[in-house]
């Protein structure tokens, strides 16, 4: 299997796995292909920061800041929701995720990983 669709599988499943739980089923793929989206270009990022030691976790956040933005913009327009595309012009929200998405991202990446 080639790293790309296995990252994209990952992705997938890792963002996607409690809206399955929950039988949430539109929820679920739209967590799935933000998930799939954020492998595929995690895959694509990597080998470019792979030799910089300080760009190590790059890939890492911005596959959390597609999943957090995309998740919740895509899952908005779905359901019709104005409060959560409100929400996302919210500069309190916008700082929130620029704050807690790296720290998720290096959360993720240091868990994950086999270094």
């Amino acid at each position: 299997m080639s790293p790309f669709l296995r990252n994209a599988a990952i992705g997938a499943l890792f963002c996607s796995y409690r809206a399955l739980f929950y039988r949430e089923w539109d929820l679920f793929l739209v967590l799935a292909a933000m998930g799939a989206l954020a492998g595929c270009l995690y895959t694509l990022v990597e080998p470019a920061v792979r030799s910089h030691k300080r760009l190590h976790y790059l890939p890492w956040v911005l596959a959390g800041y597609l999943v957090i933005f995309g998740g919740v913009g895509v899952g908005a327009v779905i359901e019709h929701d104005t409060e959560s595309l409100e929400m996302m012009k919210n500069p309190w929200f916008i700082g929130f995720v620029l704050l807690a998405g790296p720290i998720a991202a290096y959360a993720a990446a240091r868990m994950f990983e086999d270094k």
